[in-house]
């Protein structure tokens, strides 16, 4: 029988078991492609069974057998799973063949349609794509880069290399505290990102007092642009040491979601220190993290543990690291404390009048 009547039986079959609301299992499995921006595939024919994976637009399978509206599809790789009926097509999407350049401000290219997802490259400006196809909202690529296909932004791509001269640069991040990235330019919108000072990204543009930056990963927002400088600020390369033991490494310089721990005389690498001296940005292996300041010294601590001075007028401690319930202590100004520990973003301090317990790490000077 000749290929192409075989498949046009098979798609009347399938007309039919459809319309019949029955399961068919074709003689011979039907080429199909991926007609929205991401497709999820599931363990059975069912939208609330386990989600095994994504497929995105243009990305080819076949179709196994069909029942009410699902499909059983396998891909290259030889998996198999289900997906919705509707979501595919016959017509092979991936018709375009045409040439995209990478606009001045540089691109990213992605496993699928969406920067949450895996990055394949980061792409320089002018950098030739072969485009093969649109996603359906328009606003993604589909595009070959070498030997791989991935998806980038349409926004970052155009049909002719970009002759601007316009300079893009390196920014770093400056001030005391993390700065909150929006997704808009009046500064409304927080995207939940976090930025903090020493870290640095790609400017993008610049707008009245807000900067649009990029990260490594491809991802954009909205800054104050009194928060970035084109100087790198890391520039101290410092030895310092642990004062005490516990999580105390931060993402950035916020008291919360501690992601490494630090041992007591353990020795760090201090690249920068925010201009109010109370956060250090640190170099512990490979990766950069954030530890308050009051934590590290030029030199060992002594055994009894570093001596703080209170620099408040008055600061509570708590029998536990929930800093709730009824204080055990109550300092004051000029009263002096042992730092023994650190816990859920408190310090763990021993009071000269011989009282235990936890605080806040605000308020406090080195002694």
């Amino acid at each position: 029988m000749h290929v192409s009547l075989r498949r046009t039986l098979c798609a009347l079959i399938l007309l039919l078991a459809l319309s019949a609301g029955v399961s068919v299992r074709a003689a011979t499995s039907v080429q199909a492609y991926v007609r929205e921006n991401t497709l999820t595939v599931h363990q059975s024919p069912d939208p609330h069974s386990k989600a095994l994976g994504t497929m995105s637009y243009g990305e080819e399978l076949e179709v196994t057998a069909w029942k009410r509206g699902w499909a059983r599809v396998r891909n290259g790789r030889g998996a198999t799973g289900y997906c919705a009926l509707s979501a595919l097509t016959r017509e092979n999407p991936n018709t375009l063949d045409a040439d995209g350049y990478v606009r001045k401000n540089g691109g990213c290219l992605f496993t699928k349609p969406g920067t949450n997802y895996r990055l394949i490259a980061v792409l320089s400006p002018g950098t030739k794509l072969h485009v093969i196809a649109m996603t359906p909202d328009r606003k993604w690529v589909r595009a070959r880069y070498g030997k791989k296909i991935g998806y980038i932004h349409t926004g970052e791509l155009g049909r002719a290399p970009d002759n601007s001269e316009d300079e893009i640069g390196t920014v770093w991040i400056v001030g005391n505290h993390a700065v909150d990235v929006t997704q808009d330019r009046a500064g409304a919108r927080s995207d939940g990102s976090i930025v903090s000072h020493g870290q640095s990204y790609t400017l993008l543009e610049v707008s009245g007092d807000r900067c649009r930056i990029r990260n490594g990963r491809g991802r954009t927002g909205w800054v104050p642009k009194s928060a970035v400088t084109t100087r790198n600020p890391n520039t101290l390369h410092q030895t310092a040491y642990a004062q005490v033991s516990g999580r105390a490494l931060y993402p950035n310089a916020l008291l919360k979601n501690a992601s490494g721990s630090i041992s007591q005389n353990e020795k760090l690498t201090v690249v920068s220190i925010t201009p109010d001296g109370n956060w250090s940005r640190v170099k512990q292996g490979k990766k950069y993290y954030y530890v308050p300041s009051l934590l590290l010294g030029d030199a060992k601590p002594p055994k009894g543990g570093r001596t703080l001075i209170c620099a408040a007028d008055s600061v509570e401690l708590y029998p536990d690291a929930t800093a709730s319930g009824t204080p055990v202590a109550r300092l004051g100004r000029g009263e002096s404390v042992q730092l023994t520990g650190v816990e859920s973003g408190l310090l763990k301090v021993k009071a000269s009048a011989g009282a235990s317990g936890y605080c806040s790490a605000a308020g406090w000077m080195a002694g």
